[in-house]
């Protein structure tokens, strides 16, 4: 929990994705890279589909229903490798 509420930088694949809203754009992102996977909360459009595209999140450290998340301050398409 040290990481909590700090800016964070990670990269890895969107293996699931999941809207959240009909008025305006908010997702929920699985993202998983070596280490495991944390979800990212994100104002993506509904038409912007991320799964399984390489993706690096910045955004800041959060806990939702008690699980750890980022909220994503800017997420970049990423070539894997």
């Amino acid at each position: 929990y040290r990481l909590m509420n700090r800016k964070a930088s990670i990269g890895g694949i969107v293996r699931n994705e999941k809207d959240y809203s009909d008025d305006k754009p908010f997702k929920i992102l699985e993202l998983q890279d070596k280490t495991g996977s944390i979800q990212v909360a994100c104002n993506c459009p509904k038409d912007q589909n991320l799964t399984g595209k390489f993706i690096e999140v910045e955004g800041k450290v959060t806990e939702y229903n008690k699980n750890i998340q980022i909220n994503a301050d800017k997420i970049t398409l990423k070539k894997e490798g």
